[in-house]
């Protein structure tokens, strides 16, 4: 599978959460810009989520003295 031609932020996506995608669904996904925009709106929700929770574990860090 080749995953060359992404984004290195959504090709890490892809390869954490759907190790199991095929070459034929992602060339899909790149033809269909229905199917490119629902991609995109989950690797920005995975994206602003693992933000959120990087924010929330480093809060408490600068402001214990």
């Amino acid at each position: 599978m080749d995953f060359d031609i992404l984004p290195p932020s959504i090709r890490s996506v892809l390869t954490e959460t759907s190790p199991q995608i095929s070459s034929q669904m992602l060339k899909q996904i790149l033809a269909d810009p229905t199917l490119l925009e629902q991609l995109s709106d989950r690797v920005y929700t995975l994206l602003k989520h693992e933000l959120n929770h990087q924010r929330e574990r480093s809060q408490g860090y600068g402001r214990r003295f």
